[in-house]
């Protein structure tokens, strides 16, 4: 079995490959600086569905209005096919709870869902209940993807580089905003802004804005009678950033990408853990 996570420039020039399991998480205005216009991105993500083998599965969100020849399964519809279902944080099947999140300090909500499309897949494959139960056991939280770099009585820091569009900045948000602490987000890169902040306001207390889309995204803040700040770079923001005793999750999440400043978003990550451990040494121990 090979797998393989292909993004919209890859899709773009492939036209004969055939896939036995096909997944779209989302498709959401993105890249279009790239592709042009959101249906030549639309096209390059969903043209190879017509060539899913006719034994194969199509994983895709319920609002896809999109027909395929083989088996489909839609996210979080309650319909008859779907065997996980996601309530309390928990996954779910038959009633019995399926995961186990051992190492991790936070359990976002995308993490669950990305579960919940193993897990159909790996029943799909005939894969025994017990292995894919083990193997949740054992995940832990990938490097800059919501990732907890310190948490005390106070402050959570999280390192979320990996969110490179506004989608992903919007499921941190909405893994966090029902914690108690105020959330202190930190925006800016590369790219279009979209409705970020529309969608946030109501849950984050500050945010800070930095890069090349600063000034669209200060454009659109001032539309809201909300506390920020803007600088120029990321460092910028970390040794500005409000320390006081307020209880409070410091979310890095730039719903961007990182072209402007940084080669990619591994880079702006591991920038993001070393301005902290510079700036804010109490917070770096964890790191």
């Amino acid at each position: 079995i090979v797998i393989v996570e292909a993004s919209s420039f890859m899709l773009e020039n492939c036209y004969t490959v055939k896939p036995f399991v096909y997944v779209i998480t989302n498709i959401t205005k993105h890249h279009l600086d790239y592709h042009k216009s959101f249906e030549n991105y639309f096209y390059a993500k969903t043209k190879l569905i017509d060539l899913i083998k006719d034994d194969g599965l199509l994983l895709k969100p319920k609002n896809l209005n999109i027909k395929a020849k083989c088996k489909v399964i839609n996210f979080f519809d309650k319909g008859t096919d779907n065997l996980v279902v996601i309530e309390d944080d928990k996954l779910k099947v038959n009633g019995s709870v399926i995961n186990s999140f051992k190492h991790n300090q936070i359990i976002p909500k995308h993490q669950l869902l990305n579960m919940s499309i193993v897990y159909e897949i790996a029943t799909f494959l005939n894969v025994p209940d017990e292995r894919i139960k083990k193997g949740f056991e054992d995940v832990v939280c990938e490097k800059y993807r919501l990732e907890v770099i310190h948490k005390d009585d106070d402050t959570i820091v999280i390192n979320d580089a990996k969110a490179t569009n506004t989608a992903a900045s919007l499921a941190a948000v909405n893994s966090l905003k029902d914690l108690n602490y105020d959330l202190h987000l930190i925006l800016g890169g590369h790219g279009e802004v979209d409705d970020i902040i529309e969608n946030t306001n109501q849950f984050v207390k500050k945010y800070y804005l930095y890069g090349e889309n600063s000034e669209k995204l200060e454009q659109e803040i001032t539309k809201f009678n909300i506390d920020y700040k803007r600088y120029n770079t990321l460092e910028e923001v970390i040794k500005n950033i409000d320390v006081n005793n307020s209880k409070k999750i410091i979310l890095y999440s730039p719903a961007a990408q990182s072209f402007d400043q940084y080669t990619n978003f591994e880079e702006r990550g591991a920038q993001f853990n070393l301005l902290i451990n510079k700036y804010l040494q109490n917070y770096s121990k964890n790191i």
